[in-house]
């Protein structure tokens, strides 16, 4: 059951509202990646795979927080080693197949 912390206005009565339930907050500004971009080793450890403006990618571990919209708060294992506005791999495009007419 929902109950409201104050009267709502008479005016939503028999009308459709939008209900929304905070069910975690981080503390304050966060650093966020797409959930996607977070994957879990064999050795246990979660990392994102950063890319550099040159196009080279690292691998940056990472602790998981916070999580919503599409989007997971991280921050990264060595302080500094990401940052806001750095690129991160979100998925693996598959090979391109060619071949010639027969």
């Amino acid at each position: 059951m929902v109950r409201a912390d104050q009267p709502l206005p008479a005016g939503f009565a028999g009308q459709d509202v939008r209900l929304t339930i905070e069910s975690a907050a981080t503390d304050g500004e966060a650093l966020v990646v797409p959930i996607t971009a977070v994957s879990a080793g064999a050795d246990g450890r979660t990392v994102v795979t950063a890319v550099s403006a040159e196009g080279t990618q690292r691998r940056v571990e990472v602790r998981t927080g916070t999580s919503g919209d599409g989007y997971v708060a991280v921050t990264p294992a060595q302080a500094g080693a990401l940052g806001a506005g750095t690129e991160v791999v979100i998925g693996v495009a598959p090979r391109e197949t060619r071949g010639k007419s027969k």
